[in-house]
């Protein structure tokens, strides 16, 4: 491709396409075709570009005559340069974190929104403390019981769970099984739980009560507030 410029019709089209720093860039160059062919290969590079986005806006793209690309009828060469965009903000002064356990925790309970201050107990395959706990005053408070993620028996069934509505509180989060799920779903407390298993656990009276404990990536401790619906679990930091 053969390209024939005159002097006049470069400075009308600079003027008009170029930024003020490729304008000044293109009067560096001492030779007429020089500052042509540069002029030609903004016109050209911002039609194919054009083409390729028509909302690109030409001020985003540089010319660069050193790098790949050549400019037709010219000795040079040039690269499209995007601009660098912005990472992506994230929050660093959320209040709450979001409890997101290997094994999803299912609503099992007839209320699926409830919240409330944190209680905790701590026990494996053993519904003692459990039990005992949800036999005083809830006061709306949450029970989150850390079952070490077992399957194996269910640590709560309806009685315990008719004991919790009994007492006043607002709902358990269990790192473990339940039983009797058809039951736990009319009962108006807020119940999750890994899953369920008609297996009793033991009874031995062994774990923890109202100390920090972890599971899905989250610290609950007694006296922080959780909130829990169909969407998930959040808990203050």
């Amino acid at each position: 491709m053969k390209i024939r410029v005159r002097v006049s019709a470069v400075q009308s089209v600079s003027a008009g396409i170029l930024s003020a720093a490729e304008r000044e860039r293109a009067a560096g160059f001492r030779r007429e075709a020089d500052r042509a062919a540069y002029v030609c290969a903004h016109v050209l590079l911002r039609a194919e570009l054009s083409r390729a986005d028509p909302l690109a806006e030409p001020a985003q793209w540089e010319l660069d005559p050193r790098r790949p690309g050549r400019v037709p009828g010219h000795r040079w060469r040039w690269t499209v340069k995007e601009p660098s965009m912005p990472a992506p903000q994230t929050s660093t002064t959320s209040s709450a974190r979001s409890c997101s356990p290997s094994h999803p925790l299912l609503d099992l309970g007839g209320e699926l929104a409830f919240d409330g201050p944190v209680r905790t107990v701590k026990c494996y395959e053993d519904n003692s403390l459990l039990k005992s706990v949800l036999s005083t005053p809830g006061e709306v408070a949450v029970l989150v019981i850390d079952g070490a993620g077992s399957l194996r028996r269910a640590v709560m069934g309806d009685m315990i769970a008719a004991l919790a509505v009994e007492n006043g509180w607002s709902g358990v989060v269990i790192n473990s099984a339940v039983r009797d799920v058809a039951v736990l779903r009319t009962l108006p407390l807020g119940i999750k739980a890994l899953g369920s298993n008609p297996r009793k656990s033991t009874r031995t009276g062994q774990g923890s009560v109202d100390v920090p404990v972890e599971f899905g990536g989250v610290t609950f401790r007694p006296g922080t507030r959780l909130v829990a619906d169909e969407d998930g679990v959040l808990v203050e930091r």
